[in-house]
């Protein structure tokens, strides 16, 4: 029972901080595809090593762990 919760927590917290990472993404790829349009396969290598090192962050079980403990301690101060 409470592995279950646990895992839906860590859910929704993994959600609410990937959520500035995909538009931060979203962004770069706008600013790339506008600035280098003629260096296609310079984006294409940028955007894979931006998607390399997300893609590391996310495999990282410690670091998710912190980042979920310091946003649920800040969620827990704004809620009191």
């Amino acid at each position: 029972m409470d592995e279950k919760v646990n895992k839906k927590f860590i859910k929704y917290i993994r959600l609410i901080y990937e959520f500035p990472f995909i538009i931060i993404l979203y962004v770069l790829n706008l600013i790339i595809t506008i600035l280098f349009t003629h260096r296609i396969s310079l984006k294409i290598k940028y955007m894979e090593y931006i998607e390399r090192k997300f893609d590391h962050l996310m495999n990282n079980t410690l670091l998710l762990k912190i980042i979920s403990l310091i946003l649920a301690v800040i969620i827990y101060i704004c809620v009191l």
